[in-house]
């Protein structure tokens, strides 16, 4: 298991967003966000958790409410954060023209596919709207979050092993995945999870208390920045062949003819259809074609 440094996290965030968002533009962000209590650190969901704080050890009462509230804290944050871009940036055109992509809902007690249940996740702002009443499907979810009510040992384990079931399934019905972030909040503590062919990459623990600017910056990513930075394939397109709806993926680019000789040949674009995942493949931690 490798496990990057903070600083590496970091620099991944930055490279996530659209180039615009700058430091000062995230230090102004977070000034006004503590000045109008929106992000007070220890207690940002302090209603989230039914007669607990954040750091609160007892369990909460209806784990539904809990998640409910923590997607509707996390999307006002995010929805702050715009609203503050919008009113203090009015001479940036391109800061201006920032559009909101995805969002987080919260699903702590609907089975997906009958196989697994997620606390939060990120899908598409337009199916956001749409989700109340309607079945979640792993080819819809972008992202997802495992939440705990405090950090402890066990807890925070048990969200790990969560979220690695759940990046299994998606990666099988996501053709376009190349690997699967996801998140957990245990307490203040957010650990983020890569997951990939060749085994999970995890996060030290960030205590989103002390590292507001990161955890906003990070939310941010998420909502509004490029999807090749969440795992996706920019290659991998929809395509409609006759009254059927594919995947094609175009492969472009060099390739080595003779790896033991290190040989370089070019390779004209290619574009290949994908039918139809074949099975689900547990040896390779995801799928095969």
């Amino acid at each position: 298991m490798i496990e990057p440094q903070f600083n590496d996290i970091e620099e991944w965030t930055w490279k996530g967003l659209p180039s615009v968002f700058s430091s000062d533009v995230f230090k102004r962000i977070v000034v006004h966000l503590e000045a109008d209590e929106t992000y007070v650190r220890g207690a940002g969901d302090k209603d989230a958790w039914k007669d607990g704080g954040l750091h609160s050890k007892d369990v909460p009462k209806d784990d539904a409410v809990v998640q409910a509230a923590k997607a509707e804290w996390l999307n006002g944050l995010v929805e702050k954060a715009m609203a503050i871009v919008k009113d203090k940036f009015l001479g940036d055109h391109e800061l201006q023209n920032i559009r909101l992509l995805r969002k987080w809902v919260s699903s702590p007690n609907t089975l997906v596919h009958g196989l697994c249940k997620l606390d939060l996740l990120v899908v598409p702002v337009d199916l956001a709207d749409k989700m109340a009443g309607k079945p979640i499907t792993f080819e819809e979810i972008t992202t997802s979050c495992e939440v705990k009510y405090a950090a402890s040992t066990s807890l925070c384990s048990g969200a790990c092993m969560q979220a690695s079931k759940i990046a299994l399934f998606c990666m099988w019905k996501q053709v376009d995945c190349c690997y699967y972030l996801a998140f957990s909040l245990c307490g203040s503590l957010l650990t983020i999870l890569q997951y990939m062919r060749g085994g999970p990459r995890v996060s030290p623990p960030v205590d989103i208390d002390l590292h507001p600017e990161f955890f906003i910056r990070l939310l941010l990513m998420i909502s509004v920045g490029d999807s090749h930075w969440l795992g996706y394939d920019p290659w991998v397109t929809d395509a409609v062949i006759g009254n059927r709806r594919c995947k094609q993926v175009t492969l472009h680019g060099n390739r080595v003819a003779f790896p033991a000789d290190g040989d370089i040949k070019p390779v004209k674009v290619t574009t290949f259809t994908l039918i139809h995942p074949i099975f689900m493949a547990y040896g390779l931690k995801g799928r095969g074609t």
